[in-house]
């Protein structure tokens, strides 16, 4: 889907099938560059969607619920379709619980998440049928969502609904059955450090091409609030960017950065923002908090953090401006 690795990823919609995850297996054996799977699915076989998830977990792969949009473009006179974007769809039933097998897991917008209870299709299930046959289903699902690190309640709440009929989790039940997995940064939390405090705001999700940020840290220095972020990435140079491509915003309006510095080492690059005194209020005031560093892709890509702040955020990030290091 383009030249760029968070642009390439497989789409899959329709009917989980034996013959579509042979053709996944193909597709992935042929170096796919990306990381994702895209999902929209109204089910399909429950055997070939765990294997299906397996498979996303040993390649290391991310899953998203939503659907592939497309537009219609011209070349040299001839049409075609291409991609456009992403737009809301479904999972259900045995796209689910391939779902499930995504090292990251997101739902695009309104899209839906759904689980009901199997029923015993003709060769698609193990067993002669009957009870015999159930409980290996049920021990099948209980067992893949625990090898998935799934809270397997979600099997009981989905055999509430009858085969016909689709639970959606709630938002709540999404994340307290850890069927979505976390993502962004984390709340800013204090630490000491040599003779102040910094405070410390810590990546939840894994990095991956082009996105390698995973701390950001706020420190007070000769009396001037800083940010430092630091992305697992060498430094290997930039000389087609500069302070003016150092970015942070507080919802959505950006402040002057005062100074900016890079450094680096074999294993990680540290990216450092000098902030004026008189932008500390709004720091402590802003309900959403973007620091980037614009880096060219050749270089590693843009470094970001993006994180929603409270008000415990902001009694954290006080104190880290309040005794400096």
């Amino acid at each position: 889907m383009g030249n760029a690795a968070e642009s390439c990823f497989i789409i899959i919609d329709g009917k989980i099938t034996t013959e579509m995850l042979t053709e996944v297996e193909l597709a992935l054996e042929n170096r796919m560059d990306g990381f994702k799977v895209l999902l929209n699915s109204g089910g399909g076989s429950f055997q070939a969607g765990l294997a299906l998830g397996r498979l996303i977990r040993e390649r290391g792969l991310h899953t998203e619920v939503g659907r592939a949009a497309y537009v219609t473009s011209t070349l040299n006179d001839a049409q075609f379709e291409r991609f456009d974007n992403i737009e809301d769809g479904q999972c259900v039933s045995a796209c689910a619980y391939a779902f499930l097998g995504g090292v990251v897991r997101k739902i695009n917008g309104d899209s839906r998440l759904g689980f009901h209870r199997f029923y015993l299709a003709q060769g698609d299930l193990p067993g002669e049928g009957g009870l015999a046959a159930g409980q290996l289903v049920a021990a099948d699902a209980v067992s893949y969502l625990i090898e998935m690190g799934v809270d397997a309640r979600i099997f009981v709440t989905a055999s509430s609904a009858g085969a016909t009929k689709m639970n959606y989790p709630t938002p709540e039940e999404l994340e307290e059955f850890d069927l979505l997995t976390p993502a962004g940064f984390s709340s800013f939390s204090i630490e000491p450090y040599r003779q102040g405090i910094i405070a410390v705001s810590r990546r939840l999700d894994a990095t991956r091409g082009y996105d390698h940020a995973f701390q950001l840290t706020a420190y007070c220095r000769d009396g001037l609030p800083h940010l430092l972020l630091t992305a697992d990435h060498p430094w290997i140079g930039d000389e087609g960017s500069g302070p003016e491509d150092a970015v942070v915003e507080l919802d959505g309006r950006q402040i002057p950065v005062r100074g900016f510095s890079v450094r680096g080492d074999d294993t990680n690059s540290y990216f450092t923002f000098q902030l004026a005194s008189s932008d500390v209020p709004s720091i402590l005031s802003a309900k959403n908090m973007s620091v980037v560093y614009l880096q060219p892709r050749v270089a590693g890509g843009p470094q970001e953090a993006k994180i929603e702040t409270t008000e415990t955020d902001w009694e954290m990030l006080s104190a880290a401006f309040r005794f400096c290091i």
